[in-house]
């Protein structure tokens, strides 16, 4: 697929170029590798043809701008240098863009609005709020109007129709199995019998709301303190609280979060995400005949980020109870043991993503 190299290769070299977290065991070229190789991400856009590398490249081009603004106690107000400006209108302009290819970056969405939005506000006088903000409103409302003119213009009802297919609330809860909230805890409560899809979706809303909050909030913290580092964390962490709970998330919405851990330049912590992500794709891997592929990555994965005992026993075992444990009553068991371990270690990057944000922010010095 062109958009590999058109998109997600010059973004991750830009990326490179602004690691977020000071970690000397984590070089940046294996950082790089993560970003441009993404086993996870080859599987789905090389054998389940759904692509997604370019909306990702265009939200690592947009992160890139975000981390190009400014950092330091002594920076300057964003307003009052031309390429800060830049930056923040690249940001903007580029995640309109993935936003527009594909629709599963509305996980991200929250993260971008909040720091951006930050941003603007930090500004000391009034007209300079405004100037800030204007210009990212322009930019958004320019970029949207461009994309979504030829739709609009031609056919009044198009942009409807489109809407509807890009939210298909009616497809329900979850896609198959998924490592998230609603599917695990359906083994042994059935939320799509008891309860209608709406009651369901709004469900789904607060908790989606609820999971994000603290990522969202340490993030402003870490924008009024210019501590630059916080903004892939929050991005990572707003992006899994969508992937735990939000509605109609599908086996391969874990390369949202999946993507902006790769950013975060811990490279042991993205290897464990690169493992569990595949593995818990792997009913949908398995359905596309991409078994042979799926162990290829896996092996690829523990080459390049060494061998997790702890983690790939649990990954062997896990496929060793779905070859060999057969229950007549359990046809799906080893999709259902997969989900539930995905979901278990999820919860743990989750925790540990909170608890590295209030680390970082905590931090006297600026990054």
């Amino acid at each position: 697929h062109d958009g590999d190299v058109f998109e997600s290769a010059p973004s991750g070299v830009a990326n490179t170029n602004t690691n977020t977290i000071d970690n000397p065991e984590d070089g940046p070229l294996a950082s790089l590798f993560w970003l441009l190789v993404n086993p996870a991400l080859l599987l789905i856009d090389h054998g389940h043809f759904q692509y997604n590398s370019i909306s990702l490249g265009c939200t690592v081009l947009a992160t890139a701008c975000v981390l190009q603004i400014g950092s330091g106690s002594r920076a300057p107000a964003v307003s009052t240098r031309a390429p800060a400006v830049s930056w923040l209108v690249g940001a903007a302009f580029f995640f309109c863009m993935a936003l527009n290819h594909k629709q599963m970056t509305l996980y991200y969405a929250p993260a971008f609005f909040v720091h951006l939005l930050t941003l603007s506000l930090c500004e000391e006088a009034v007209l300079d709020k405004v100037r800030v903000f204007g210009t990212l409103g322009l930019t958004v409302v320019g970029t949207f109007a461009l994309l979504w003119a030829p739709f609009g213009l031609n056919n009044p009802g198009g942009a409807r129709r489109i809407l509807a297919r890009i939210f298909p609330v009616q497809r329900g809860l979850y896609e198959d199995y998924v490592a998230n909230f609603w599917c695990v805890s359906s083994l042994v409560y059935k939320w799509r019998r008891t309860w209608d899809k709406g009651v369901l979706a709004g469900l789904c809303l607060v908790a989606t709301v609820g999971a994000c909050v603290p990522s969202l909030g340490l993030g402003v913290v870490g924008v009024r303190r210019k501590q630059r580092g916080t903004f892939v964390l929050m991005l990572a962490g707003v992006s899994l609280s969508f992937y735990l709970f939000s509605f109609q998330v599908h086996e391969k919405s874990i390369l949202m979060p999946l993507m902006a851990i790769s950013m975060l330049g811990e490279n042991r912590l993205t290897a464990r995400m690169q493992s569990v992500g595949m593995m818990t794709m792997y009913p949908l891997l398995k359905k596309d005949g991409l078994v042979v592929a799926y162990w290829a990555m896996q092996g690829l994965v523990a080459v390049v980020g060494g061998l997790d005992w702890p983690l790939h026993s649990v990954l062997v075992l896990v496929h060793c109870i779905g070859a060999f444990v057969l229950v007549e009553s359990k046809p799906f068991l080893e999709d259902a043991v997969m989900m539930t371990a995905g979901f278990l270690f999820y919860v743990w990057v989750w925790f540990w993503l909170i608890l590295r944000m209030r680390w970082v922010v905590s931090r006297r010095t600026a990054v």
